[in-house]
């Protein structure tokens, strides 16, 4: 599971990519980004548990499924979320270097 506090959310970058979609279609969309975020890219590649991901029943889920899946590669996978993912990681392990440095700098001057 991904401890990362937040999601970076680019508005137009997604506007611009989901412009054709229904609402219902946006609401499973951001609901499978923000499971996708929280759970650190993984997405189950089953139609039950992703239809109660995004809160539908499941012959609609299944109806929408290849809009929504067209987001994605190589199974549930999303590009953007991964670059994201190990960009948002490798910004907090250098902020959590960074204060153990800084607490070793004060604990030795002390």
């Amino acid at each position: 599971m991904s401890n990362l506090p937040y999601l970076p959310f680019y508005v137009g970058d997604y506007l611009k990519e989901t412009r054709r979609l229904t609402t219902e279609e946006h609401g499973a969309y951001v609901l499978l980004i923000l499971e996708y975020w929280a759970k650190g890219g993984n997405l189950p590649d089953d139609d039950v548990q992703l239809a109660r991901i995004v809160g539908l029943k499941l012959p609609t889920w299944r109806k929408m499924r290849p809009v929504i899946k067209a987001f994605f590669h190589d199974g549930w996978q999303h590009e953007g979320l991964d670059k994201q993912l190990i960009y948002a990681a490798d910004r907090k392990e250098r902020a959590r270097r960074a204060a153990l440095a800084r607490y070793s700098e004060q604990a030795t001057a002390n």
